[in-house]
């Protein structure tokens, strides 16, 4: 079989194989096979194709595989689905860049269970484009990656779609979102009035983590973090609210009780018994938190990759003392630790739920200067972040900031904002085994996976290739 020179969308895998068996099995004659339309691309079951070719040669069967024509349809359309090798993809055990990524490894999918990689297709380098989001987040991917996206008429009348877009072919899926590629995106941003607000991606359910035995409970260590002092000869406590106090006093260790301290309306220390040591302060210690300063506060690893109900818990205690709602049902935490702010913003993604950090200057406790007879209170750097859960999630044990979100029922949505070029660089995608073919990349953002099947697939519809 002599391999044409323009490429053929309708050849098979099998053709390719007979084709790449009766010359040298090179990436020079991949490309020549792809033609003029190939510029390097390649998708991961061609690699496979020129791995068996190169058996066939060597044991002189090339001309030995049936030829099945239609097998394998419109392969140029799934050549470049991929994201950038530097993306970070979720597992169950942390965060992964995508180019260390193998086939039965377990991504985190739009359910927030885990399921497993079943194909890894490695893409030369190419030109990337910057999906940039309504949240602050972003996404590099190739022009041909695939999203799961809704319009205004998806969002406003949900339910099975049947018919196509007429004028670029878009498939909606059987829940409504329409699958479709970066370069279309792109162009249907760009001739879309109101485009800002136009187009969403699912966002990801209450991501399942492991449970794991943590040393401090989830509330109390998160209202330490917020309204706690961790740098003075005693664990100090702030608070003006009683059933705060009352739920720090339940989440105590034995032996450690909540003290006034004297001439102090609403400070309080945490102490233990007299003789024994102090089991709260041991286990900050080992966190790493015992001895930090506000601006140096953050959220130990074991409570951000915990259950839900850890997350929630820490999130809620975090809140009850540094976070704020407002009567339009908008809910804001402040802190002058950056690492602080990322944490807060890790828990509410893996909830589901949004955030949009600011810059701000807050004033500084205890700090100014005397101006005449006025005191002037000095401001420093600070982060504010707007958090948005799910509805029915409340971030909020405190009844006074609790009864502000009653009857909250809008949803959190990650709106496509613009979409810019982003250099070049190599990519990969994958195939994961989960209806929805969605995946969580950096910043719990939803993708798909790609439109390739694997091998098995093929040969369940058909394909026989008997080695």
């Amino acid at each position: 079989m002599t391999a044409p020179h323009r490429y053929r969308p309708s050849w098979t895998v099998e053709e390719f194989i007979l084709a790449c068996a009766n010359g040298p099995v090179d990436e020079s004659r991949l490309l020549m096979l792809m033609g003029s339309r190939g510029e390097g691309k390649t998708t991961g079951w061609l690699w496979a194709c020129l791995r068996l070719a190169e058996r066939l040669r060597e044991q002189g069967r090339g001309a030995a595989l049936p030829v099945r024509v239609g097998v394998v349809r419109d392969t140029w359309t799934n050549i470049e689905r991929a994201l950038s090798v530097d993306a970070l993809v979720l597992s169950p055990s942390g965060w992964l860049k995508a180019r260390d990524v193998s086939v039965g490894d377990w991504l985190i999918t739009e359910d927030g269970q885990p399921t497993q990689v079943l194909g890894v297709y490695a893409q030369p380098e190419r030109p990337l484009w910057r999906v940039c989001f309504s949240d602050g987040t972003s996404a590099r991917v190739t022009a041909g990656h695939l999203w799961a996206v809704e319009g205004r008429w998806d969002r406003e009348c949900p339910g099975p779609r049947t018919r196509r877009c007429p004028r670029l072919g878009w498939l909606p899926a059987a829940n409504g979102r329409r699958i479709v590629r970066t370069d279309q995106l792109r162009e249907r941003l760009e001739h879309t009035r109101r485009r800002k607000l136009a187009w969403t991606v699912p966002l990801v359910a209450p991501v399942q983590f492991a449970p794991r035995p943590v040393p401090v409970d989830p509330y109390l260590l998160g209202v330490l973090l917020g309204d706690g002092g961790l740098s003075q000869p005693s664990i100090r406590l702030t608070t003006a609210d009683a059933e705060v106090l009352a739920s720090v006093r339940s989440c105590l260790p034995q032996g450690v009780s909540a003290k006034a301290v004297a001439g102090a309306k609403y400070d309080y220390r945490l102490v233990g018994t007299r003789g024994r040591s102090n089991q709260l302060l041991d286990a900050l210690r080992r966190l790493g938190l015992w001895g930090r300063r506000s601006p140096d506060k953050f959220i130990p690893d074991d409570y951000l990759w915990n259950d839900c109900g850890t997350r929630l818990r820490l999130l809620q205690g975090l809140m009850d003392t540094d976070g704020s709602a407002s009567r339009d049902k908008h809910c804001c935490f402040t802190s002058s630790s950056e690492r602080l702010i990322e944490g807060v913003e890790f828990l509410v993604r893996s909830l589901g739920g949004l955030t949009r950090p600011r810059g701000i200057r807050r004033f500084a406790p205890g700090e100014g200067h005397l101006k005449g007879t006025h005191w002037i209170r000095h401001r420093v750097p600070g982060l504010k972040v707007t958090i948005q859960l799910p509805a029915g999630m409340i971030p909020f044990t405190l009844p006074r900031k609790a009864v502000r979100l009653v009857g909250r029922r809008r949803q959190p949505r990650r709106f496509i904002m613009r979409i810019e070029p982003a250099g070049h660089g190599p990519a990969v995608c994958f195939k994961v085994n989960h209806p929805s073919g969605l995946f969580v990349m950096q910043d719990f953002v939803l993708t798909h996976n790609t439109a390739l099947e694997t091998l098995k697939e093929q040969r369940q519809k058909g394909l026989r290739i008997d080695l």
